[in-house]
């Protein structure tokens, strides 16, 4: 039910169609025909090898930036400092529960139980 208080509109299709048919061809095209890197992604895709941090600011902030999503996927975790186990942290994170506890923990715990106690009961949300 829409906030409306109309019923939902199913959209119908034909058997044939699915999402990617409202896209335009050149869309599909560009997800299934490998193309080639351009000089400037070429450059940048190097930069990312050597890990030659000048030479990727100096490129990212040339004109068209990094230039495709795989010459940002790689140069980006070069830019902020934290290229090398990809987000692979699971032997250094520790437990929440292992941390010490914080100076207004307490208070906080106590606000919000009071807000529940203190909230009216039988209030609907607004329509809109």
């Amino acid at each position: 039910m829409e906030s409306n208080g109309q019923p939902i509109k199913e959209e119908k299709s034909s058997p044939g169609s699915s999402r990617a048919s409202s896209r335009s061809p050149s869309y599909s095209k560009r997800l299934k025909e490998p193309r080639e890197p351009s000089e400037k992604e070429v450059k940048i895709l190097e930069a990312c090898k050597w890990k030659d941090l000048e030479a990727i600011r100096e490129l990212a902030t040339s004109k068209d930036g990094l230039v495709s999503d795989d010459a940002r996927r790689q140069a980006w975790p070069i830019l902020l400092g934290c290229e090398g186990n990809h987000g692979d942290t699971k032997g250094d994170v520790t437990s929440w529960k292992e941390l010490p506890k914080h100076g207004d923990e307490d208070q906080v715990a106590l606000d919000v139980n009071r807000s529940f106690i203190y909230y009216p009961n039988g209030i609907a949300m607004p329509i809109q």
